[in-house]
């Protein structure tokens, strides 16, 4: 072959290595910015389960833009934040407790059911923030308004927390609301991060549960007694007081609060704001 075919050749690769290096960032960019009738395009569902052998992370949603090394395989949780075109952004709980964000395939995604997942052995992850009850279930990061709508009219009592400046120069807002045997805490902290306008949308910051009708994932719930709690998170690290128990991963907590050797209340918080 021709030298001067040959360094052509070479250059041309070279240039589209270049390129892909560079445009990878602003792909990102654009799909960041993008909107559908002014908002966002956000999943359905906050958790989803990846549904391949080896489904690859990219740093934007484009097929010239994967990440080397890094993939999640068939039964991994994660959480997904935005749409764009046939991807998905999306963060993993690895099981040392690190979050991994970036962009997989929506088709190598199916939605979480608690039905059919098992949770982590001997290790927290994303699904641990998750409540059970009969009609239904919602965890750490699902949409506040898709959630809570049906049940607006079982709204007992609700308030402004306050809101307050980030480093976007936006605000992070946080709004509380009561239910019976229930309270939770709404807010779009974070919002940039999920690739979200400030008001894009608002997601349940933390969960506070005192009846018996929400369990975790692992069938916990108010009643329980200590030793269940133990036999259910069975070789998890925790911080334990006289009157707590206490669970942590990748800034999430979950609580137990015990009184006469059972589960008085159960406590989810992201980012501890407590």
């Amino acid at each position: 072959m021709n030298l001067n075919v040959i360094a052509g050749m070479l250059a041309f690769f070279s240039g589209t290595l270049m390129a892909n290096s560079h445009t990878c960032p602003e792909r990102h960019q654009t799909a960041k910015q993008y909107t559908v009738n002014g908002q966002s395009d956000i999943p359905q569902t906050a958790f989803a389960v990846a549904n391949q052998k080896r489904v690859p992370f990219y740093s934007a949603p484009d097929a010239d833009c994967k990440t080397e090394g890094r993939y999640v395989v068939a039964g991994d949780f994660l959480r997904a934040y935005k749409h764009y075109g046939e991807y998905t952004y999306v963060s993993y709980t690895s099981v040392k407790g690190e979050n991994i964000p970036g962009w997989v395939s929506t088709s190598a995604l199916n939605d979480y059911s608690p039905k059919k997942a098992k949770p982590r052995q001997h290790t927290l992850g994303d699904t641990d923030f998750i409540v059970v009850g009969q009609a239904r279930w919602f965890g750490l990061g699902s949409s506040w308004s898709r959630t809570f709508a049906a049940l607006s009219d079982q709204e007992i009592a609700s308030g402004y927390i306050g809101d307050f400046p980030n480093e976007l120069g936006g605000l992070n807002k946080f709004s509380s609301h009561e239910y019976a045997g229930l309270s939770v805490v709404s807010s779009n902290q974070d919002y940039d991060k999920r690739l979200w306008g400030m008001d894009d949308d608002y997601i349940i910051q933390a969960i506070t549960v005192t009846s018996a009708e929400y369990k975790t994932t692992r069938g916990i719930g108010v009643g329980d007694t200590l030793e269940e709690v133990y036999h259910a998170y069975n070789g998890i690290a925790a911080v334990e007081t006289p009157d707590t128990l206490r669970y942590f991963v990748n800034d999430q907590s979950l609580s137990f609060t015990i009184a006469n050797g059972k589960v008085a209340s159960v406590d989810l918080v992201w980012r501890n704001q407590e």
